[in-house]
């Protein structure tokens, strides 16, 4: 999560990849995978342009909030990986 005044300038891509290297090269990490709702598309960019793929579409997956009435709000979420022998 970034101040959205920071927002659009490559900063989340940076630190994604500085980290994804990290755990690739120096941790041995085989998979790195993440969870984004279906409506947050930059997300998403960002996601396929570090190389990530799209596996799946959880439908109602998981509610992190409440709706006004109190009940759980389950958010449509997206799975993105990528194995180190994809890693650039």
């Amino acid at each position: 999560m970034l101040n959205e005044a920071y927002h659009g300038k490559g900063y989340g891509y940076e630190a994604a990849h500085a980290f994804f290297d990290y755990l690739f090269r120096e941790k041995g990490a085989r998979r790195i995978y993440t969870y984004t709702e279906d409506y947050n598309i930059p997300c998403q960019r960002l996601c396929e342009k570090l190389g990530m793929r799209q596996e799946g579409l959880f439908k109602e997956f998981v509610s992190f909030v409440n709706n006004p009435d109190g009940t759980p709000l389950y958010e449509n979420t997206y799975q993105y990986a990528i194995l180190k022998k994809e890693w650039h």
